[in-house]
């Protein structure tokens, strides 16, 4: 149908067709009228999508810069136990050889300590050797000469030699004789 002969309303000459003719141009004003606003919303829906679209792609791109992020924390934090891990270990052995350490040196400790108190009181040899220095002799770790007697009676000094002809009984007669 042509459209120019419609808006001229040439053609239609009863009052009747003109009046449908009227009718029939609101319709379509009123339909092409829905059909505009209907475009203009779905226009400014549609740039409202590709706002909300270009937003959802800038929060992914900052999700996936958070998730990038959160791996290399992530990372850091495994590397950071694993070191620690390593640490506690070392720590524990060191631990374990200082306990060792502790119990060997608090064994020598006692084992001091017992000598320690062992060597307070005095030997059989060594108060043997401190009586005959009361007498004033002197024994000597030589090969020739054996003791030495300080008399204070007759002020002198007797060296006893050591002779391999000397039996025992003559080396205690001659300290008796010189004390």
């Amino acid at each position: 149908m042509n459209t120019s002969l419609l808006k001229n309303g040439e053609l239609f000459t009863s009052q009747y067709e003109r009046e449908l003719l009227n009718k029939i141009e609101q319709i379509t004003r009123s339909e092409e009228s829905s059909h505009i606003s209907n475009i203009k919303t779905m226009k400014n829906s549609l740039i409202d999508l590709k706002r909300s679209n270009s937003f959802i792609e800038t929060e992914i791109e900052n999700l996936k810069l958070q998730k990038m992020k959160e791996e290399n924390s992530y990372m850091k934090l495994n590397q950071e136990i694993s070191s620690l891990s390593k640490e506690l270990f070392m720590s524990e052995e060191k631990n374990e050889n200082l306990e060792l350490e502790l119990i060997e040196l608090t064994n020598e400790i006692k084992n001091k300590t017992a000598y320690y108190k062992s060597i307070q009181y005095p030997t059989s040899n060594s108060l043997f050797i401190e009586i005959f220095r009361k007498f004033h002799i002197e024994w000597k770790n030589d090969k020739n000469i054996i003791c030495t007697i300080k008399n204070k009676k007759l002020n002198d000094v007797f060296t006893i030699f050591h002779d391999d002809n000397k039996t025992e009984k003559e080396i205690n007669d001659l300290l008796w004789k010189h004390l």
